[in-house]
């Protein structure tokens, strides 16, 4: 698992138990920035996932090059 994704993993924890501790009394401010926050974190996570899988092309065809 790369960085990128244990810190996702960590920041999702972490905005799951801010939600736990607020107990339904965050404003409407805090859910609407909590929510810009998930947005974003997802955003984020689909990149890193694109980004994965080219990496993961472009070593596979270097190594075919090498092979040759």
């Amino acid at each position: 698992m790369s960085r990128l994704d244990d810190a996702q993993k960590r920041l999702e924890t972490a905005l799951t138990r801010l939600e736990t501790v607020a107990g339904g009394h965050l404003t409407s401010v805090e859910k609407s920035t909590l929510g810009t926050v998930r947005a974003e974190n997802e955003t984020l996570r689909n990149a890193n996932e694109v980004v994965v899988q080219r990496l993961d092309d472009t070593i596979e065809r270097l190594r075919r090059l090498v092979d040759e």
